[in-house]
């Protein structure tokens, strides 16, 4: 079983736009960064990934059940929620080794179960990621962990997005469709509501009379694809079989001139909330801003330079 109402009923899908693609072999550092990190653009690295000794262990029946046999797991049979009350209102403690035997067994349900390798049982997965040649430098993100696993059966992630750090995401197995559009097009206001409060899962007309206002790109990541996801990018989703399936959000912290960049309305929203009450971010959001602003400077020099 799949949930598909995470990308059903989006307006424009079947005339999406298309992500840029490049072949690994063919992805440098200046490259990624230049055309694609700084401008805030997706696109997608065929056989990013394959290099990890992660694509040809994890999938294995056994290996990831003996490393995480006596961990436990937030184990959900849905999809990944948009809303965060609704995630911990459901979520219920399972053994890890235990929750991946049954998504193995042939249940055909949904199921997902996010894995932190913080925790002491899933540190040593760490050594099968072995980082990227296209990305030079990857400062520690501000808000998300460095990575993270999605293991799931069926179970997608509603739509959201990131409002800061820049996200890789690292398909091990399984293969999904993602849809994506920038959040600077007039509508964030009337999507936040609808995304974060999943009503798109309970009306599927919901989102029908902005279908001339989103132009949506789709593109489909196979196991052992990245897909660069830029922060401030609405994106939906969701497996496209039935395979036990693996994915890494992998993160860090964008270039300067990026992170407070005020064209985003959810950046806006971040300083709002940041002056609502005296504490840290009152402080913390303002600095941020100022060397953002200063890094636009620059950047904007050096692109006038042709640099």
């Amino acid at each position: 079983m799949i949930d598909e109402r995470i990308l059903k009923n989006i307006p424009g899908l079947d005339t999406g736009k298309t992500v840029t693609c490049i072949d690994a072999k063919d992805m440098d550092a200046k490259t990624f960064a230049k055309k694609f990190v700084n401008t805030n653009t997706p696109v997608l690295i065929k056989g990013g990934l394959k290099h990890w000794p992660a694509y040809e262990k994890w999938p294995q029946p056994g290996y990831l059940e003996e490393v995480g046999k006596d961990s436990e797991v937030n184990y959900y049979r849905h999809m990944n929620f948009s809303s965060d009350s609704s995630m911990k209102a459901s979520a219920k403690k399972h053994n890890f080794a235990q929750a991946l035997t049954e998504m193995r067994s042939g249940l055909d349900e949904v199921l997902f179960a996010p894995v932190s390798f913080k925790a002491e049982g899933f540190k040593k997965l760490q050594k099968d990621m072995t980082g990227f040649p296209f990305i030079e430098k990857k400062p520690r993100p501000l808000a998300y962990p460095d990575a993270r696993m999605f293991v799931y059966k069926g179970a997608g992630s509603n739509w959201h997005l990131h409002v800061l750090d820049e996200t890789l995401m690292c398909q091990i197995h399984g293969n999904k469709r993602v849809a994506l559009f920038p959040s600077d097009d007039g509508n964030y206001k009337e999507l936040k509501e609808i995304f974060y409060s999943d009503a798109l899962l309970k009306d599927e007309n919901c989102m029908a009379h902005l279908a001339d206002k989103i132009e949506p790109y789709v593109v489909d990541v196979e196991a052992g694809d990245t897909l660069y996801i830029p922060p401030n990018w609405w994106h939906g989703v969701q497996p496209v079989d039935h395979e036990v399936g693996m994915t890494i959000p992998y993160c860090w912290r964008s270039p300067y001139h990026k992170i407070s960049n005020l064209r985003y309305p959810a950046i806006r929203d971040l300083y709002k909330d940041a002056f609502k009450k005296p504490g840290l971010p009152m402080l913390v959001v303002p600095f941020y801003g100022l060397i953002t602003l200063f890094a636009q400077c620059i950047y904007r020099t050096k692109l006038l330079a042709g640099r």
